[in-house]
């Protein structure tokens, strides 16, 4: 999955803070794909966002991406999140996986 360093004596803090991004991420992608499956998992100002839905079916890579992206600018903007992985699925192209 997702790894990154993070510095052990700062563990305790960042998870906090994780944990803060990583539900106000969640919310802002529960707003937009209600129905969707999601997944975020957060460590220090970057991501990896993982969103299975149906409404994806026939959209382009790209423009999956953007949606989801669109979820994220403003705490992209601020520098609170620095860098995105972005999956964006239909549900049939996550059960082949």
């Amino acid at each position: 999955m997702l790894q990154f360093a993070l510095n052990s004596a700062s563990e305790a803090t960042l998870t906090s803070v994780d944990r803060q991004l990583e539900d106000t991420i969640r919310a802002n992608l529960e707003q937009e794909f209600p129905d969707a499956a999601l997944q975020v998992v957060v460590e220090g100002n970057r991501c990896l966002v993982r969103v299975v839905t149906d409404e994806f079916e026939g959209v382009l890579r790209v423009r999956r991406e953007q949606r989801v992206y669109r979820c994220l600018t403003e705490l992209m903007a601020s520098g609170e999140l620095h860098a995105v992985t972005i999956q964006a699925k239909t549900s049939n192209e996550a059960s082949s996986e």
